[in-house]
């Protein structure tokens, strides 16, 4: 029993001391976004709303970076049966983001995500795994781009 707790106690002073962070963290004192615009799409602008707010300005920063971002969503259809029902879907999400601190523009990039699906039998379903895919696209551009600021 007693050497359980010296085993613990050396794991966990081991894992403090090699410095592990979280992959999709930054700090709070690193960067601010003081201002943000997002144009596009308002269901992938919500999202991205919701993940600048995280890094509202706070009082120790070091650097206050402004956002302008667009979004835009395009589906197609991939393939049709015989009658001309579609059966296969194509959706892409594109994200353009750039990024400013006094003025000065930092980084310019467009982050696209695509994904291929299946028709459903209902348009109502459709409708609503269409909803979670485009959440989903979105969630992996958001990482991107917060890895992209945590760089700066």
């Amino acid at each position: 029993m007693k050497s359980l707790k010296i085993l613990i106690i050396l794991i966990l002073t081991l894992l403090y001391g090699c410095g592990y962070n979280p992959i999709n963290q930054i700090s709070d004192k690193q960067v601010s976004i003081t201002k943000y615009s997002l144009n596009g799409n308002s269901e992938i602008n919500r999202y991205l709303k919701l993940n600048f707010d995280r890094f509202k300005k706070t009082v120790n920063t070091t650097r206050n970076l402004e956002v302008i971002g667009s979004s835009k969503i395009t589906k197609s259809i991939t393939s049709k049966n015989s009658s001309g029902e579609a059966t296969g879907y194509e959706m892409q999400i594109e994200i353009s983001i750039i990024v400013n601190e006094n003025g000065k523009e930092l980084i310019s990039n467009i982050y696209k995500k695509d994904t291929s699906y299946s028709n459903l039998a209902s348009k109502f379903e459709l409708k609503q795994y269409e909803k979670i895919l485009i959440k989903d696209l979105v969630k992996d551009i958001i990482l991107e781009i917060n890895n992209n600021l945590a760089m700066i």
